[in-house]
């Protein structure tokens, strides 16, 4: 039986002058009001759980829309935690092989739609 591992990461997307680490907390929470609909699935199956296989190819999507419209610069960072949600003390490069933050540069503008909307993706591993 193959493992499965579940991804146990965080995805808020803050502007870079929009929050201070001390109103930060490990919970599922939004920060903005104008963000909506975040999602996080496994990207071979839409509405899926966020769990790939060790050693495989799938990825994990992140997704979420700005009501704002426009183009932004949107930053993500990964950190482990345990069970519970706290920061774990594992050294980042015992878990990653890269970066564990970047700007989310995929994002497409609402069409056909009554309200203007920004989506932005990203996939993990990138």
């Amino acid at each position: 039986m193959q493992k499965l591992i579940v991804i146990l990461l965080f995805f808020i997307p803050t502007l870079s002058f929009s929050q201070t680490d001390k109103n930060f907390v490990y919970e599922n929470k939004i920060y903005l009001p104008n963000i909506k609909t975040v999602l996080c699935y496994n990207s071979t199956r839409e509405q899926s759980l966020p769990v790939i296989q060790l050693n495989s190819s799938e990825t994990i999507t992140f997704s979420f829309d700005d009501l704002l419209a426009g183009t932004k610069n949107y930053w993500y960072s990964i950190e482990h935690c345990t069970s519970d949600w706290q920061p774990s003390r594992i050294s980042t490069i015992d878990y990653l092989g890269g970066f564990n933050d970047d700007r989310i540069i995929y994002y497409r503008y609402s069409s056909n739609t009554t309200r203007k909307y920004t989506h932005y993706e990203l996939n993990f591993p990138n």
